[in-house]
């Protein structure tokens, strides 16, 4: 009996959370030397998109840097990313475009010490992955 007691009133009785105030701190300060136009973070949340004039810049939020440049016209104002798709959609307002911009990922493996067949400086590299279990 005591506990349907417990059930009856828990429903009618919800808790309340009182935010008294938010604690911030400033992470990291990025220097850009060119006007920020627009920004988007990718979905994982490790890649920021900065666009500049003339550029949008491929901000990597685990080192800090700048790890790429993509070049598109001055005209472009907007940037919008889309995750499903992985694509930048750039857009100006003057010259009334869009720009759609396809991303793909490139994975770079290090295979130093790695059996291997054939010349260590072949142009193609072929690696398979197997489990023989």
């Amino acid at each position: 009996m005591g506990m349907l007691f417990f059930i009856i009133i828990g429903g009618f009785i919800a808790p309340q959370f009182l935010y008294a105030d938010i604690d911030w701190r400033v992470i990291r300060e990025i220097d850009l030397k060119e006007q920020p136009l627009d920004l988007v973070t990718a979905l994982d949340g490790k890649t920021l998109f900065i666009l500049v004039p003339g550029q949008v810049l491929v901000h990597d939020m685990k080192t800090y840097e700048i790890s790429q440049r993509i070049s598109v016209g001055k005209e472009f104002d907007r940037l919008t990313y889309s995750p499903g798709n992985n694509i930048l959609i750039l857009s100006s307002s003057t010259a009334k475009t869009l720009k759609v911009i396809q991303l793909e990922r490139i994975h770079e493996f290090d295979f130093s010490g790695s059996p291997s067949l054939g010349p260590k400086d072949a142009p193609v590299i072929i690696t398979v992955f197997s489990d023989y279990q």
